[in-house]
């Protein structure tokens, strides 16, 4: 399952909450692959996130960066994600510390909500449930600056790495029975529909309800 981060989580000794969703993901019986990139607009970027996902298929991807490509008519060689259709679970690490963000009624600050779940949205990207939190700055002497990094949100890794393995064995089972009949459009259809801001939700709701009523008699899907 890859894991998109941004470079500078490592170079800000940022790397708590990576570190935690890795050994959810292990927990949990599946494989994380850490990508680690500046951007994902640069060709470069592009290219290497391509080839990590066609060395290892992913059957979901972990996001932590921000912002939106604008997949709509953006060219397949632009776009990491055009040669998959693994699901892109958005993932959250609040600006301020936890005990600030539990404190205000509107939770995540403007600039969170924008850059990590109004504009990923628009990419068709699903979640926005918080892994991490900025700690508390702490003061360094020698530099006479504070320093300060992200800190895991424990319970938000607890909570979605479940959920994306019941995903992954749900898209095993649905996929073999798409295969026979073509209802993975109507699946695929449901999940960017309702994933995307402004999205047709009564389209998306009646496609997804087609492929409930559609479930052969001991399908084990697990939604």
């Amino acid at each position: 399952m890859p894991v998109l981060f941004y470079r500078a989580a490592l170079e800000g000794a940022g790397s708590a909450t990576l570190e935690a969703l890795y050994e959810e993901v292990e927990r949990r019986g599946m494989y994380p692959v850490p990508l680690m990139i500046s951007t994902l607009k640069e060709a470069a970027c592009v290219r290497f996130v391509k080839a990590a996902f066609a060395a290892n298929r992913p059957q979901a991807i972990l996001n932590l960066t921000g912002f939106a490509l604008g997949l709509d008519g953006l060219e397949d060689k632009l776009n990491p994600f055009a040669e998959t259709d693994a699901p892109v679970i958005q993932l959250v690490q609040g600006g301020r510390p936890e005990a600030q963000w539990a404190a205000d009624s509107q939770g995540l600050s403007a600039k969170d909500l924008a850059m990590q779940v109004v504009l990923p949205e628009l990419d068709g990207r699903i979640g926005g449930i918080i892994v991490g939190h900025k700690a508390e700055a702490v003061w360094h002497a020698r530099t006479e600056c504070p320093l300060s990094a992200y800190a895991p949100d424990l319970d938000g890794g607890r909570r979605v790495v479940p959920r994306v393995g019941r995903g992954v064995r749900a898209r095993g089972v649905g996929g073999r029975i798409a295969a026979e009949d073509g209802r993975e459009a109507d699946r695929r259809d449901a999940r960017l529909r309702v994933g995307g801001a402004g999205g047709d939700v009564e389209r998306a709701a009646r496609a997804g309800a087609r492929v409930v009523e559609e479930r052969r008699p001991g399908d084990d899907h697990q939604w």
